[in-house]
């Protein structure tokens, strides 16, 4: 650094000898044989040429790395993603089945409140003719009511049905056993008339016998 105290012509002078020195190394530099180089470095661009291979191939490597490193964790997150839906389903199907059963409405303390046949399970006010909770004041039971015509109705039909479903076995039964009779009749029948033809037979065969016999005996006495 120059001091800025020193005189005009001093300074212009510092420059002029700082611009000489420089144009003297620059001509040192260009007119010396040693340091002088003509045309293009060969070796410095095979340099750069193998640096910038270099530098190329180190990126392709980098990116094949990216790209296997996207995919692996591409994969890991698929395998994660199903593992999850599947404990979710487990944990779904677990829950339900605890639910099925552990908690089901009827075992709730408040279920009888909330239940919609609770009228129907309910006991009726009057169940019999002689239920001891229909007192007088209760206008449950009256003259002339018949509270079992129901249940009697329903077992007089079943009863018919029954009696009616013994009669048609008992005509069944009877009509099976004529049949066999008959059966039996006709086989019977059969055998005897078999029979009576196998003996006319017989007879017939005995009588040309016996004609035969004596027709013989009658020649042998006329010769």
């Amino acid at each position: 650094m120059y001091k800025l105290d020193l005189p005009i012509d001093l300074k212009e002078k510092a420059a002029i000898e700082r611009r000489r020195r420089a144009e003297k190394e620059r001509q040192g530099r260009i007119f010396n044989a040693k340091f002088r180089q003509i045309g293009v470095d060969k070796e410095a661009l095979d340099q750069q040429i193998q640096d910038r291979k270099w530098i190329e191939d180190l990126e392709e490597k980098r990116a094949a790395a990216f790209a296997k490193d996207s995919i692996r964790n591409d994969t890991i997150a698929k395998l994660l993603q199903h593992r999850q839906e599947y404990d979710d389903r487990e944990n779904n199907r677990a829950l339900n089945e605890f639910r099925a059963l552990h908690q089901q409405p009827a075992a709730q303390r408040e279920w009888d409140l909330n239940d919609p046949d609770f009228l129907k399970k309910d006991m009726p006010a009057r169940v019999s003719d002689d239920d001891p909770r229909c007192g007088i004041a209760s206008l449950q039971k009256f003259q002339g009511e018949d509270l079992n015509s129901r249940a009697r109705n329903k077992y007089q039909q079943e009863q018919l049905r029954e009696w009616s479903r013994m009669q048609q076995e008992d005509q069944r039964r009877a009509q099976q056993q004529q049949q066999a009779a008959d059966q039996l009749f006709y086989s019977k029948q059969i055998e005897l008339d078999q029979r009576a033809i196998e003996l006319q037979q017989a007879e017939e065969q005995c009588r040309r016998d016996i004609n035969k016999s004596t027709r013989n005996y009658n020649d042998a006495l006329v010769s």
